[in-house]
């Protein structure tokens, strides 16, 4: 991710650009939607698709998209989309700060639906939440690779009276739901024809944003349009968007049996693009034991704790290797969605005395969930962490530090936030990493950045060799705050500054 925390000063991140950051990852396993033969494929079946994440933390922002080495327009056509919710959001809302209540909060998510030689579908899948209840809203792209272009759903048909055909089909299939709004259903028109997938019949599954034709109580809404009534209105693109969706569901849809899939759910802040980790932990044979937390006295020790969130990326790695050479210790608060595909990461942090703590699955604001929504994203990335090294974290580090009494206590571990925060996610400046790092840093400190950033894992050799030469010791969390025997459920931004 980018940017965890709350801003610090009345200035704003500005709605203008999108500022992109290193690669993270959705979850590998498939997940479907009840009812309907639809599902999202792994990452894996398009070699070098990259997910990628930024942030504008100030207002809790989080989104992601894909990347594809070779074919920037797909990112640009995810990008435009993203910008385009994101300016509609920031026009109605002012910065965050007071991380302790449930503010407003923007997650884009993308979703692989389909994936050939030849063509790509992804749907971005918005939520937003504003203060009080929240809604989901979707889009989906086709990429042509051969011609380099991304298509919307509605220039998959042959004309603008075939749009308007489909439109139709779609009116008469929702004025069949008792969920939808009568009116609503008989006023759509084609700017409601934004998400079309496929099933694996060939059938068109259009998606509606909540609250759009049905009541939010009711979800998003799904209809299907019988191939026989779509296939006579799709151009040629629009014919192989729906082989390479029928592909997708005949050849990828089949969710692993230790996989619990969930549908977009408001009250718990569950999305159709998210999956828990599987409920029964097996740990690899070669799986490191937990660091221990009393090997420094940092009551004695000149201690400093300096903490990545957002993890493992690609630029971990090159992380580790500095780490190593200063042979100073850090703490990584992983997101779940991220472990599956950096599991060698994940492992050669901890085998190399680094501690592993909790920053959920999907970078929600968990004060914005409900308690089952909370604890499913704690407990999805504390069963996914724990199936790859054997033991869980005993950390939790909420995204943008916000939290409450209610949050602390469904973390069932100790909180961790911070004293120093280097504000790497907004200034994506190595330079300016460094001078935050070293200006602000004091005995017992925790340090806060983010290891998605190049820029930041460029700063850490300097901020490594200053503060050496200032004579700290780079301590996990938990060795830093042994003398305060953390307890669950307990907020800490600091630990004790040594005696001397």
């Amino acid at each position: 991710m980018t940017g965890c925390t709350p801003a610090s000063t009345s200035s704003s991140t500005s709605s203008g650009s999108i500022v992109e950051s290193a690669a993270v990852t959705t979850p590998v396993p498939i997940s479907t939607e009840p009812g309907q033969d639809q599902a999202t494929i792994s990452t894996d079946a398009v070699p070098g698709l990259n997910p990628e994440s930024a942030s504008q933390a100030d207002l809790h922002i989080f989104y992601r998209w894909f990347s594809l080495a070779g074919h920037s327009e797909l990112g640009d056509a995810q990008k435009a989309v993203i910008q385009q919710w994101i300016d509609d959001y920031t026009n109605d809302h002012e910065p965050v700060f007071d991380s302790g209540v449930a503010k407003p909060e923007l997650n884009i998510q993308p979703v692989l639906t389909a994936a050939t030689q030849d063509v790509i579908g992804v749907r971005l899948e918005s939520y937003e939440f504003l203060g009080a209840s929240g809604a989901t809203s979707f889009q989906t792209l086709w990429y042509f690779l051969k011609d380099h272009k991304a298509l919307t759903t509605r220039d998959l048909f042959k004309d603008d009276e075939a749009r308007e055909r489909m439109i139709e089909l779609a009116k008469t299939e929702l004025l069949k739901d008792p969920d939808a709004f009568t009116e609503e259903a008989e006023q759509i028109d084609g700017t409601y024809l934004k998400s079309l997938n496929f099933d694996s019949a060939g059938n068109g599954l259009v998606e509606f944003d909540e609250y759009a034709v049905a009541p939010g109580a009711a979800g998003p809404q799904v209809i299907t349009i019988p191939a026989k009534d779509l296939l006579p209105l799709l151009n040629k693109q629009g014919e192989a968007a729906r082989e390479a969706g029928m592909s997708a569901q005949t050849n990828g849809a089949t969710v692993p049996s230790n996989v619990q899939t969930t549908a977009a759910n408001p009250s718990t802040g569950a999305s159709s693009a998210q999956t828990t980790a599987p409920s029964t932990i097996t740990a690899p044979p070669t799986a490191p034991a937990a660091p221990s937390s009393n090997s420094v006295d940092c009551a004695v020790t000149k201690c400093i704790a300096l903490t990545f969130d957002d993890g493992p990326g690609p630029y971990t790695q090159r992380l580790l290797d500095t780490l190593e050479q200063y042979n100073a210790k850090a703490t990584f608060f992983v997101v779940g969605a991220n472990v599956g595909r950096y599991k060698e990461t994940l492992m050669r942090e901890a085998a190399n005395g680094h501690e592993i703590g909790n920053h959920t699955w999907s970078h929600r604001s968990l004060p914005t969930l409900s308690d089952e929504g909370a604890s499913q994203e704690l407990e999805s990335t504390s069963d996914a962490i724990a199936n790859v090294l054997g033991y869980a974290p005993n950390l939790v580090r909420p995204p943008y530090g916000a939290t409450n009494s209610r949050v602390n206590q469904l973390a069932h571990n100790p909180v961790i936030l911070w004293d120093v925060d280097t504000v790497d996610w907004k200034s994506l400046s190595s330079d300016a990493v460094v001078k935050e790092a070293t200006a602000s840093a004091h005995p017992g400190a925790i340090v806060l950045m983010h290891d998605i950033h190049s820029s930041t894992v460029d700063a850490v050799p300097e901020i490594l060799k200053r503060l050496s030469a200032e004579g700290y010791q780079f301590v996990t969390v938990s060795q830093l705050l042994s003398s305060k025997s953390p307890a669950a459920g307990v907020v800490y931004s600091s630990g004790p500054a040594s005696a001397k």
